[in-house]
């Protein structure tokens, strides 16, 4: 007797799988979300760009798509050239922002300004998210084990 759990890996296994479709579907309606993402990249790239923010690995996405690993593995670096991330994280993140909105035109001066209402952090909503990366020293070699500040 198989339990649910083997059921869905085998339904997985055989490419039948309901939850499969259902992850790819939200990776189409993640990008449709932010049309002005969608337009920086090719339309193959859109094509392996929803299977990414969907979750598939490359080697999955070019069974999908009937490329080889390495055609979506350049199609991924350049989607993520063309959204300035680094990472699939990163590419998530990007995705789960609200797109900003243009500046408002601007607004008659009024001749008495009210006090400033104190400004509250904002976080950011452009650019680039760094990665920190934490590594240990190594030693350099048996006689100069140098420690990195």
């Amino acid at each position: 007797m198989t339990s649910p759990m083997q059921s869905a890996v085998a339904a997985e296994l055989m490419g039948g799988n309901a939850t499969a479709s259902r992850f790819e579907n939200s990776g189409q309606q993640i990008a449709a979300g932010r049309p002005d993402l969608m337009s920086r990249v090719s339309n193959a790239q859109a094509r392996v760009l929803e299977f990414l923010l969907a979750g598939l690995t490359e080697p999955q996405i070019a069974e999908k798509i009937g490329r080889s690993r390495h055609t979506v593995h350049d199609h991924t670096k350049a989607i993520y050239s063309s959204l300035n991330v680094n990472n699939r994280v990163q590419l998530v993140l990007l995705f789960s922002q609200q797109p900003s909105q243009p500046a408002a035109a601007a607004a008659p001066v009024a001749t008495a300004a009210p006090a400033p209402a104190p400004q509250q952090a904002r976080p950011i909503t452009s650019g680039p998210i760094n990665d920190v990366v934490f590594t240990q020293a190594r030693p350099i070699g048996p006689a100069k084990n140098l420690a990195v500040a």
